[in-house]
């Protein structure tokens, strides 16, 4: 597993995730398009909870409603500036990622990374 430093401070604007099982279904409410870096993420919408979405783990079945594929949460990291990570899922410029200090784990843009150990 590749191990990598924070060179940037990251702080969620969701601090109360959409947490998504196998089957269900979600309203789809945006697409992500203010970032190249970040292609294939669409805002969805599943009863009071919103978040990012990957595309990959969605089906349409309408315009506006898709059914998940897989179980996904969309819980991100606060992190500082050179804390330690090891990437466990690399998707669409972001990564799911375990802290050294504590384990936690949960999803950061990949472009405040820098690999320290392959």
């Amino acid at each position: 597993m590749k191990k990598f430093v924070t060179i940037q401070k990251w702080k969620t604007n969701y601090p109360n995730p959409i947490l998504l099982e196998q089957n269900d279904i979600v309203e789809i409410i945006d697409k992500q398009n203010d970032n190249p870096k970040w292609e294939n993420w669409i805002f969805c919408k599943k009863k009071d909870k919103l978040g990012w979405v990957p595309t990959q783990i969605i089906n349409r079945i309408e315009k506006q409603k898709a059914i998940v594929k897989e179980n996904y949460s969309a819980k991100e990291l606060n992190i500082n500036v050179g804390e330690k990570v090891k990437i466990i899922k690399e998707l669409n410029g972001w990564g799911w990622v375990k802290r050294e200090l504590n384990n936690e784990e949960g999803w950061f843009p990949m472009e405040i990374l820098k690999e320290i150990e392959k």
